[in-house]
């Protein structure tokens, strides 16, 4: 299970840097093209989702070009159904790069989630050690200590 949990956080932070990366990109096509940033908005100022429709999903559009383009550059795969090896397990190119497109807020909240399922997992195992080494004392059973050079 560790390695998939590591697998898993190698997938999260290349999708964040994707996700960072194709925001940037959009930032900056959006400077160049301001009609591209502006949202419609109704006669009482506030965004008419209809109206603005055609806008957001050329924006969205754009990002998934942009985002498959960076994934396919950092794997030098170009072939949109490619697959993309990560750890053990391999993932279609073009779901790495639909999922960048999600935003780099949701994925820098699944890295963190994922380092603190590690982290438990970790203490776990910690705790776990430490129980069975307590009962063995208790139980008057000399256990050696990894690196400490002595025994309890």
């Amino acid at each position: 299970m560790p390695d998939m949990l590591s697998s898993l956080e190698t997938l999260s932070a290349l999708i964040l840097a994707t996700s960072l990366a194709v925001e940037r990109f959009i930032a900056i096509v959006k400077t160049l093209f301001p009609q591209l940033d502006i949202e419609k908005t109704s006669v009482a100022a506030e965004v008419d989702l209809k109206q603005d429709r055609p806008r957001r999903l050329e924006v969205q559009a754009l990002a998934l070009l942009a985002s498959y383009l960076t994934v396919a550059l950092v794997f030098d795969r170009f072939n949109p159904l490619a697959y993309i090896a990560i750890g053990e397990t391999t993932y279609p190119l073009l779901l790495i790069a639909f999922l960048a497109t999600g935003g780099s807020a949701f994925w820098n909240g699944a890295v963190g989630y994922i380092k603190e399922a590690k982290e438990a997992r970790s203490a776990e195992k910690t705790s776990a050690r430490l129980e069975i080494r307590m009962q063995a004392q208790n139980l008057g059973i000399t256990t050696a200590v990894r690196g400490l050079g002595r025994t309890i």
